[in-house]
C-alpha cells in the first residue's frame, strides 16, 4: 500500500532537514526516513539551485530600498564616465552638480546614498539642482536615468 505523507523539516533529524518534505512509503507502517525522498519546491519569488548535498536559495523580490541601491550606483558609474571624459585625474577632487528629470527614483536615490556618492567620485560637495554659472564646467546628462551632471574640479 502506498502512503503520501506531508512532513514538515522540523518533524526530521537536523541532518535530513530541506524545506518541504513529501515522504512515499511502500510500506503499511510510517517508513524510516532513510526511505525519505525530498523534493524542493521554492517559495514564489525565489531561486534555488542544488550541486549534490548543498542548496542555495535566494530571495528575488526587488525591494524599493534595493532599486535605490542599484539606481545610485548607475549615478557613481555615471559621475565616473564624465570625469574620464571630462579628463580630470583620478585623484581629483570635484564640486557636482546634479538635476534629474522623469522618474524621481534617481533623485531618491542620490539623496539617500549622498555620502556613497560623494566618497566613491571624490566630491567634496553634492549640489541638486543646475548651477548659477556653467562657466568652465564640464557637463553630461544620462538620459535612462533622466540625470543631467555639471561637475568643476574643486579648488
Amino acid at each position: 500500500m502506498e502512503h503520501d505523507v506531508n512532513l514538515a523539516a522540523r518533524d526530521l533529524p537536523d541532518d535530513h532537514r530541506a524545506g518541504s518534505i513529501l515522504q512515499r512509503a511502500r510500506t503499511d507502517p510510517p517508513p524510516v526516513v532513510d526511505e525519505v525522498a525530498v523534493t524542493e519546491t521554492p517559495r514564489s519569488g525565489w531561486a534555488v539551485a542544488s550541486a549534490g548535498a548543498e542548496t542555495v536559495a535566494l530571495d528575488l523580490e526587488l525591494t524599493h530600498e534595493l532599486r535605490l541601491a542599484g539606481l545610485a550606483r548607475d549615478v557613481i558609474r555615471t559621475v565616473q564616465e564624465a570625469r574620464k571624459s571630462a579628463g580630470y585625474e583620478v585623484t581629483d577632487r570635484i564640486e557636482l552638480w546634479w538635476r534629474v528629470g522623469g522618474s524621481p527614483e534617481p533623485a531618491e536615490a542620490i539623496r539617500m546614498h549622498a555620502t556613497q556618492v560623494a566618497d566613491e567620485v571624490l566630491a567634496v560637495s553634492l549640489h541638486e539642482g543646475a548651477p548659477e554659472d556653467e562657466t568652465g564646467m564640464y557637463s553630461q546628462t544620462d538620459d535612462d536615468l533622466g540625470l543631467h551632471l555639471w561637475m568643476v574640479r574643486a579648488e
